[in-house]
């Protein structure tokens, strides 16, 4: 039986990841690199949820997957998504300088990679978590 927080929280990483696709369809590029962020945070956080953790509200990526043992057979294709965390908020706002070396702007092509990359972690993270394929 599949445990039904770890299923809600893949369920709202499928909601950013059909976001990304929405996002570029629209042109919306900046708004589907924070969908990237956002997918790739919820994964780890399913992980973090089947380890019996409770995850912080925190977006650092980096600092999540602190919390998943080195020797864990999903800790190597989720550590890529660390790259993730600064587009929580470089695009978000304004420009307001908030990063000292802020991220060029992803284009199209970058995107839908980040997106493929994703939702391969997506379905690693559950074939191992739930047994889906």
């Amino acid at each position: 039986m599949v445990d039904r927080v770890v299923a809600a929280w893949l369920a709202v990483a499928d909601e950013d990841i059909r976001a990304i696709r929405a996002c570029l369809v629209g042109s919306a590029v900046k708004s589907a690199a924070y969908h990237c962020q956002q997918a790739a945070e919820k994964l780890v956080k399913a992980v973090l949820v089947s380890l019996g953790r409770h995850p912080p509200k925190q977006h650092n990526i980096v600092a999540l997957l602190d919390d998943v043992p080195p020797d864990h057979p999903l800790r190597p294709p989720l550590l890529p998504l660390e790259r993730f965390t600064i587009f929580v908020a470089a695009f978000r706002y304004p420009n307001m300088d908030v990063f000292d070396d802020p991220p060029d702007e992803p284009d199209p092509d970058d995107v839908t990679r980040w997106l493929s990359e994703i939702e391969q972690v997506r379905a690693s993270v559950a074939a191992f978590l739930t047994g889906e394929a």
